[in-house]
């Protein structure tokens, strides 16, 4: 992605537009790539994802994909998602916390030195689990079924995990019809992210 859509992407941010811009500044002069990825700035090495920068309502903050290979002298990393994440780590600023320079750029050097020797948390494949509730939905409709199968891996992993993650029953019904009518269209759950640039 040119440089020039990226600056655009920076004007653009909404409610942490200034604090994001100074950590970008840190990642310059880095020897580092960057780019959009998931509707996100990311950073990578050698063609390796290994830092990426978020905004959120409450918060902002720095992703690293291999965080989990950080040696964390700042106590600062957290893990956003326990149990479902195994080597992502975060670090979240909000109104009340800023973040350090020094820190940052400690971390930031330490994703680079892993990345300089391969040191990289390899992905683990999950298995496609589907939750009973789809099942029966797909052996009830076989066009439901055709179209689900056509769809890629991940998108079914996706789909079948949105609707295990609902605790009521209500829940999973609605879910349902929403899957429906997106696998129908051909449409992943998460496309959207990963079609935004």
């Amino acid at each position: 992605m040119e440089n020039k859509t990226i600056d655009h992407y920076f004007e653009n941010f909404t409610t942490w537009k200034d604090e994001l811009n100074k950590l970008r500044s840190l990642m310059k002069g880095k020897s580092l790539e960057e780019s959009i990825k998931w509707g996100r700035p990311c950073y990578s090495y050698n063609g390796k994802l290994i830092i990426g920068l978020s905004e959120f309502k409450n918060h902002y903050g720095i992703w690293f994909f291999h965080g989990a290979l950080i040696e964390d002298n700042y106590n600062m990393l957290i893990n956003a998602q326990e149990g479902k994440t195994k080597g992502m780590r975060q670090i979240r600023f909000d109104s009340t916390t800023k973040p350090v320079r020094g820190q940052i750029i400690y971390y930031i050097d330490a994703a680079i030195k892993n990345a300089k020797e391969g040191q990289f948390v390899k992905a683990q494949k999950k298995k496609l689990a589907i939750p009973t509730a789809l099942k029966v939905s797909l052996k009830e409709d076989l066009s439901f079924e055709k179209a689900f199968h056509k769809m890629t891996e991940s998108q079914r992993k996706e789909f079948a995990e949105y609707i295990a993650e609902a605790k009521r029953d209500t829940t999973v019904q609605s879910r349902l019809i929403k899957i429906k009518a997106m696998v129908t269209k051909g449409e992943g759950l998460n496309d959207k992210y990963r079609n935004k640039k």
